[in-house]
């Protein structure tokens, strides 16, 4: 992406720039997902606590409610606050309780929810100042937020990443700025409010290479885990196993754990030049159809630039394939480009797929935010769309 200084709100991108260009040299097939881009803008700031990037966030469940909740991050400064965001009916409220302690303001950390709470993990407050703390929030008995400060980390994480992989667990993984291999895949209990650290044990793939464990600490990346088969992908990122090499990561590791031994098995799923990807999001699709074991990985940024053909690839966890999902419009992804520090929140019970927060800052001409969007997944047949709205 080509980008330049402008007041214009619709300049982005010279107009001399082919859309398709680094794509035409691709061999990649294209995926029956298609996106079908459109913008819509804040009506009177009501989006405004969403122009927030590098926050991080998870969807709960409130009585009959489905809430994403996205926390901290940074706009001009860095964020302590917390915004819901529901669609029963579509709004935004904050209603944090001022009388429980609050998360310092940081950017950088990892989020994930399981049933009604959410739990955030580490951040950092400056570069170079990681966090090892760690919190839950929930909703009290008056309809606010209480944040309660659980067990630290053993180390401080930024830019890693945390899913949950049962009702009781969660896996962090990555943001170390150690050597510190030991607490690499660490689990925490919210029975006990305990971590364990998991010992790694490398599946060598034949006719690939040797996995080495410093090539797992990565940060920026995007990480799964599929709760029906229990197996787990890592997907992009930079490595951080070798300082100042800013490689970024090709691969799709894939991995299962096993509780009762503490262990998590990792493999070399597939390597792919359009997985090269720092800061991207990924999202495991609803089970519909042919979409079993599909995961859609957004955005971010790439070696590779990334075009309206390439900002968004289909995986699977069974297949090493990687396929194309082009927006229908390469125009109007040229004049709303996906910027990076954004979070993506799935509503399994319609299929939808939400894009909040992200941007990109200039200290001459100010900030510019991503819109609010929505992606919908309907079929036709047996061939998904995706249509990328507002609340549809």
């Amino acid at each position: 992406m080509c980008l330049h200084a402008s007041n214009s709100p619709l300049s982005y991108i010279y107009s001399s720039v082919d859309p398709k260009a680094n794509s035409k040299s691709l061999s990649h097939n294209i995926s029956p997902i298609t996106f079908k881009f459109r913008n819509f803008d804040s009506k009177d700031g009501q989006y405004e606590p969403l122009s927030r990037k590098f926050a991080s966030g998870s969807k709960i469940h409130d009585l009959n409610d489905t809430r994403f909740l996205i926390t901290c991050g940074s706009a001009q400064s860095r964020l302590n606050s917390t915004v819901a965001l529901s669609n029963n009916p579509f709004e935004l409220k904050i209603n944090q309780n001022e009388a429980s302690p609050l998360p310092a303001s940081r950017q950088c950390h990892s989020c994930c929810s399981i049933n009604s709470s959410l739990y955030l993990f580490g951040g950092r407050t400056s570069p170079g100042r990681s966090l090892p703390d760690a919190w839950k929030l929930s909703m009290n008995t008056t309809r606010s937020f209480d944040w309660i400060q659980l067990e630290d980390m053993p180390v401080s994480r930024s830019k890693h990443s945390s899913v949950a992989i049962s009702d009781t667990e969660i896996l962090v993984v990555g943001g170390l700025s150690t050597d510190d291999t030991v607490n690499l895949f660490s689990i925490y209990s919210t029975i006990t409010n305990t971590w364990t650290p998991l010992h790694i044990n490398i599946i060598k793939n034949r006719g690939t290479r040797n996995i080495l464990i410093e090539d797992l600490n990565l940060n920026s990346f995007s990480l799964i885990y599929n709760q029906t088969n229990q197996i787990g992908s890592l997907i992009g990122g930079m490595k951080l196993g070798v300082p100042g090499s800013n490689e970024i990561s090709d691969t799709v590791y894939n991995f299962s754990i096993d509780l009762q031994s503490n262990q998590v098995d990792i493999w070399i799923h597939l390597k792919d030049e359009l997985v090269a990807r720092y800061g991207s999001r990924a999202v495991l699709l609803p089970a519909v159809g042919r979409l079993q074991d599909t995961i859609l990985i957004v955005g971010g940024v790439s070696l590779k630039s990334l075009t309206s053909q390439t900002t968004v690839v289909q995986i699977s966890q069974t297949e090493s394939e990687v396929l194309l999902v082009p927006f229908d419009s390469p125009e109007s992804w040229s004049e709303s480009p996906l910027f990076v520090g954004f979070d993506l929140f799935v509503d399994e019970e319609d299929g939808s797929i939400w894009i909040v927060g992200g941007g990109a800052v200039c200290y001459l001409f100010g900030s510019k935010w991503n819109q609010l969007s929505c992606i919908s997944l309907e079929k036709d047949m047996d061939s998904p769309l995706l249509i990328l709205c507002p609340q549809c």
